[in-house]
């Protein structure tokens, strides 16, 4: 399951140096999904046909782009996109995975997937070749098509639970439902708020009374402390940037949701959240437009004990940003979560000075 859990306290991967954030491959690759067999690494993204990246190693000329071939069956809807794929995989070799299927015009559900001809996933060996299980979430043919960037969690007593966004009224959340089995979800279970907007400006896609969102979760485990990175703002423009937020459970209870930081603010609010990345205002902490340009769809991976977080974004000097040019980076983090309220450095990205 694509959890990290590890215990950690101020601990640093590396000192930082120039090349920080490091270019994962040479190939873009938006919404990243980062998945390692034990044998090789893997990154699921979003593009015109599913792929995923693979190597032994990452950086510019490590890792190779290896095309998915995938089964619909009876869907009778188009689909133009697989967005961020995610594989599962049993201890046994069995594995499925998830996605969000882009239906066209923003219309999306997410779908589960199993292995075609009954292939199994062994180290260094994927399998390519996927079918349509069923649809976990949305109604194609009721226009009911508002759900997108999937993950599955799994709760200390060994529950499974689909976390995804969804719209609520004008904005969007971040929810969770619980799980039957690795294809369908528990119809005696409703969705469950983890974390939504809370207001703030840095929150709105495209200024004032436009809609809020948080979105692209992904959940890790640290000091006893449950992690989630989360996306905000407009993806094509330097506003998206990638947040953070704590709690002590991994469901929170109804009425409650996962913490964000907050800073004080110059402007009219007294206070704003504080991100791990954003390239939208040089007065705000952690600002990294010379490095890179949106910066979202964070995560947390343990590399031989040691925390990295790996996200996507624009390169600084692209004349043109198109969704589809966004590269995956990837830069040490330092971890120093206690036991007292959240704070700006809890977290910490080293990029070079």
């Amino acid at each position: 399951l694509p959890v990290v859990s590890a215990k950690l306290c101020a601990q640093r991967t590396d000192r930082p140096e120039a090349g920080w954030p490091q270019l994962v491959s040479e190939f873009p690759c938006p919404d990243p999904q980062v998945f390692h067999d034990g044998a090789d690494w893997y990154v699921f993204g979003t593009g015109a046909r599913p792929f995923f990246l693979q190597g032994k190693d990452f950086g510019v000329g490590k890792m190779k782009r290896v095309e998915l071939d995938i089964d619909y069956g009876d869907f009778r809807q188009p689909v133009h996109q697989v967005w961020g794929m995610v594989v599962q995989r049993e201890p046994d070799g069995r594995c499925h995975a998830y996605g969000t299927l882009h239906l066209g015009d923003y219309r999306t559900v997410i779908a589960a997937f199993v292995p075609r001809d009954g292939a199994r996933w062994t180290p260094g060996a994927p399998v390519v070749r996927w079918r349509l299980a069923s649809v976990l979430v949305g109604d194609a043919a009721r226009n009911d098509c508002c759900y997108y960037e999937s993950k599955v969690l799994q709760d200390v007593d060994g529950t499974r639970h689909l976390m995804y966004v969804a719209r609520v009224g004008r904005d969007n959340h971040i929810v969770t439902r619980r799980m039957r089995s690795p294809t369908e979800l528990d119809p005696a279970a409703p969705p469950r708020t983890m974390l939504r907007p809370s207001g703030y400006r840095s929150e709105d896609r495209n200024g004032p009374g436009s809609m809020q969102l948080v979105g692209g979760g992904s959940l890790s485990r640290l000091n006893g402390r449950w992690v989630m990175l989360y996306s905000v703002g407009d993806y094509l423009l330097p506003s998206y940037k990638l947040g953070m937020a704590f709690s002590d459970v991994l469901i929170p209870p109804e009425g409650s949701f996962y913490r964000t930081v907050k800073v004080p603010s110059a402007g009219a609010a007294s206070e704003e959240i504080g991100y791990l990345l954003q390239s939208e205002k040089s007065e705000w902490p952690n600002y990294c437009v010379k490095a890179v340009v949106g910066p979202g769809l964070g995560s947390i991976v343990n590399i031989n004990g040691k925390p990295w977080l790996f996200f996507h974004g624009y390169k600084p000097d692209d004349a043109e940003r198109r969704p589809e040019n966004r590269f995956v980076f990837r830069v040490p983090l330092t971890v120093a979560i206690d036991h007292g309220e959240p704070r700006l450095g809890w977290l910490r990205a080293e990029l070079a000075k």
